[in-house]
Formats: C-alpha cells, sequence, structure tokens
C-alpha cells in the first residue's frame, strides 16, 4: 500500500504541476488578450475618428461649394441687371439719335 500511496502522491503533484503550468499560461493568454482587445479598441476609436474628420471636412467642401455656386449665380445676375440696364440706354440712345 505504501507504494500505491506514493504513486499517488506522485501523480497528485504531477497533476498539481501541470494545473499550475496551465494556470499561469492563462493568465498570460488573458493578459495578451486583454492588450490585443485594448488595441483593436483604440484602432477603432482613432478610425471613427478620422471618418468624422473627413465627413465634417467633406460637409465643409460642400458648404463652401454651395457658397460659390450662390456667388456665382449672384454675380450673373448682377451682370445681366447691368448689361440689361446698359442695353436699353443704349438702345433710347439710338432711337434718339435717329429721330
Amino acid at each position: 500500500m505504501n507504494a500505491a500511496h506514493k504513486r499517488f502522491e506522485s501523480m497528485e503533484k504531477a497533476l498539481q504541476e501541470s494545473i499550475n503550468r496551465l494556470e499561469k499560461e492563462k493568465e498570460k493568454l488573458v493578459a495578451a488578450h486583454d492588450v490585443e482587445i485594448s488595441s483593436q479598441i483604440k484602432q477603432h476609436d482613432k478610425t471613427r475618428i478620422e471618418l468624422s474628420a473627413w465627413k465634417l471636412e467633406m460637409q465643409n467642401a460642400l458648404n463652401d461649394i454651395e457658397t460659390l455656386k450662390r456667388e456665382n449665380d449672384d454675380l450673373r445676375n448682377s451682370f445681366d441687371a447691368v448689361s440689361q440696364a446698359n442695353g436699353s440706354s443704349s438702345q433710347s440712345k439710338v432711337e434718339t439719335a435717329s429721330v
């Protein structure tokens, strides 16, 4: 019975060492996983910030384009009004000169 008891203790010790080793490996893996998850979260947040900045930049560009279009239309309308005013005054001068 003494030999069986020693084998049992030996096996128990080996299994306990195996459990301890596996628990340490698990802790390392969990720590590495946590670091990886944290890194992925940071990258995700950075990408979302970049996307938001890009969207804002594009919206500002679209707003600038709309403003330029309105300014162009206003200038065109002003030019057309001046051209029509000059055209009608030139036409009255021509009519007066022919009389």
